[in-house]
């Protein structure tokens, strides 16, 4: 069953004089970016409780706070969005899910929060979390700084809470591979070279025209990677041992 009207469809196309499915793709993208940004709208106004353009209607002491932007990933390519914040930091949109697969990332997120005297402080007391030796023990050292920063800084410490789920995956690999999970400068360094070896074109014939272009950019960039990482031997056979099914078939 069609979504739109057939007739509302076909006088759409009459009016973008579409030439190509480029220009199809194209302004799909461009609707599809739209949507996804008014259904964000529409999830911070129902927690608000008021609309964008109606202050009167207010009766929370939170407000919008601006935009943060994010690409996402999705069939018709890239699509950079904005997305709403309130001053609370309490937001989490459902439609488009925040995950901080990285601990550098929760450590920045919650520590914009924090006044700039207190910093080095929180930062050192947030070690204890990240650096502990099991999941129960960084609980344990996250609820003790909750009880010496909760009060001053609330919204920093909620970022932990609500995200703990996600970070705590972090305790099930030795500290060793901890080390390298903690940033991901790598990865998005590798991501951002290979944006730029697609950027010039926005559609591939084939999966593989495109898989293609991705390994000659992969085989070009690792002709860089001299540098064998401090450790690495030890790393690899404890990854072994947790996904030892996943990498038996693979050559080091």
């Amino acid at each position: 069953m069609s979504v739109l009207p057939k007739e509302l469809v076909r006088d759409f196309i009459k009016e973008q004089h579409f030439t190509n499915t480029d220009d199809v793709l194209s302004l799909l993208k461009e609707m599809f970016k739209d949507v996804l940004q008014e259904a964000l709208e529409v999830e911070l106004e129902e927690k608000l409780g008021y609309d964008k353009y109606q202050i009167s209607d207010k009766t929370t002491t939170n407000s919008r706070n601006g935009y943060s932007k994010k690409t996402v990933k999705s069939e018709l390519g890239p699509v950079e969005i904005n997305i709403p914040r309130e001053q609370n930091g309490e937001f989490e949109p459902q439609i488009i899910q925040k995950h901080q697969r990285c601990m550098i990332h929760q450590i920045r997120a919650s520590m914009k929060y924090v006044a700039s005297g207190d910093q080095k402080t929180f930062a050192k007391d947030l070690k204890s979390i990240y650096f502990a030796i099991n999941e129960e023990t960084a609980l344990n050292n996250l609820l003790e700084v909750k009880e010496q920063w909760g009060k001053k800084y609330p919204s920093a410490i909620k970022s932990w809470e609500n995200h703990w789920d996600s970070l705590s995956t972090l305790f099930m690999f030795p500290p060793e591979t901890r080390k390298i999970m903690y940033t991901t400068n790598v990865i998005e360094s590798l991501n951002s070279q290979y944006r730029k070896v697609t950027k010039t074109k926005r559609i591939f014939p084939t999966d593989q025209s495109l898989q293609k272009m991705l390994y000659l950019a992969t085989m070009k960039m690792t002709q860089k990677w001299t540098m064998r990482y401090r450790g690495w031997d030890l790393v690899l056979n404890q990854l072994n041992i947790l996904f030892n099914d996943v990498l038996q078939s693979e050559a080091f």
